[in-house]
Parts: C-alpha cells; sequence; structure tokens
C-alpha cells in the first residue's frame, strides 16, 4: 500500500471498529454510536476533517442500523475486533456493507481523490502539487481503483489494491504530465489490510 494510507485506514478503523464487543443486547442511540466511533479521530493523522469524519461515522451506523447495533450487544464505550464489525457489514447478504460502499463510492463524506493524494505525493516526491493532485482525480475516477478503495474502506481485504493504483497509474499519469514510473509506494506494515480495515 501507499506510505500514508495506513494513516486513512487508521481513521476508518477507528470509525468502524471501535465499538463492537459482547453479544448481549444494549440500548444505545445514533448519536452515542457516532460518538462512540469518533473517540480515536486525530485530524493530524489524516487528511479527512472532522466533519467528514463524522458523516462517515454517521454513514457507518446508519449502514449497519441501531437496533443491529443494539441486538448484537456493541458498546460505544468499548473497543472492538476487526472480525466483530466485518461480521457486522457482512450479515445479511452484506446489505448492510452494500449500503456503506454506496455512500463511499458517491462521496457522500470525502472524496475518494483526497485519501489518494497523500498517497500518491508520498510515492512521487518532488511532484507539482497540481500533478499530484491531476493523478488523484484521475485514479479516484478509475473503477476498478475506486471499488478496491471502497471494499477497502468498509473492511474487506483487497491485496490487489496497491498493484490496481500502479496499473491505473500509467494511463492517468500521460494526461497529468507525470513519469509515474518513478512512484515508489511503501509496504504496508502489518496489520494492514489484513482484517477489516477502514479509514
Amino acid at each position: 500500500m501507499l506510505r500514508r494510507l495506513p494513516l486513512l485506514i487508521s481513521l476508518c478503523a477507528v470509525v468502524l471498529l471501535s465499538a463492537c464487543s459482547g453479544s448481549t443486547s444494549t440500548n444505545f442511540t445514533r448519536g452515542e454510536y457516532v460518538d462512540g466511533l469518533l473517540v480515536g479521530y486525530k485530524a493530524d493523522s489524516t487528511p479527512i476533517t472532522a466533519t467528514e469524519a463524522r458523516c462517515f461515522a454517521e454513514s457507518t451506523v446508519d449502514a449497519i442500523g441501531v437496533n443491529k447495533l443494539n441486538s448484537a450487544g456493541v458498546n460505544p464505550a468499548t473497543g472492538a475486533t476487526s472480525k466483530e464489525v466485518r461480521t457486522l457489514l457482512e450479515a445479511d447478504d452484506a446489505s448492510a456493507a452494500k449500503r456503506l460502499g454506496v455512500s463511499i463510492s458517491k462521496e457522500s463524506c470525502f472524496k475518494i481523490s483526497t485519501l489518494l493524494k497523500g498517497q500518491i505525493s508520498s510515492g512521487l516526491p518532488g511532484v507539482l502539487d497540481a500533478d499530484i493532485q491531476c493523478l488523484s482525480d484521475g485514479l479516484a475516477k478509475d473503477p476498478n481503483v475506486r471499488a478496491g478503495m471502497v471494499n477497502v474502506l468498509i473492511g474487506r481485504d483487497v491485496p490487489t489494491l496497491l498493484d490496481t493504483i500502479k496499473k491505473a497509474g500509467g494511463p492517468v499519469s500521460a494526461g497529468c504530465n507525470v513519469d509515474w514510473s518513478n512512484f515508489t509506494p511503501a509496504s504496508p506494515p502489518s496489520g494492514f489490510p489484513s482484517g477489516a480495515t477502514g479509514l
């Protein structure tokens, strides 16, 4: 994966993972779940703003549903494992994951190019910001890159995402007047993207 993508994934991990545990029915509100998902948000570790992170937390809660979160015993005040969150997202023929995926794909809370920009700039040091933006915007339009990013952000393992970005970058870079052959992504650290991840 790209050098800063783990920081973005860590935000999504906070948003997606920070509130699931146990299997005892609870009675929390939507607001409590949203606030619980945002406890670990740190603005300095991601390009996603606090407003965008809150929007994503709301989308996550809405995709799974407060009733499902309560019936699964999810407590906003406790930590979660990726397996528990992925189980909730994938329950009922993955309808929750599909709903969250649609929200991400429609860029309801943040632009996919925003997530890509930091990653591309770290892999192409010295390239002008305008050219990085051109690459990020172009890659965000590629259907395979979008699908891969959506899958990672809803917590699915996508080991081919880096290859997809590298492959799509060639044609995109030609239109941005950037030498894509200099792109040098960093290897992902352990834990990414194994298991459910997020921003």
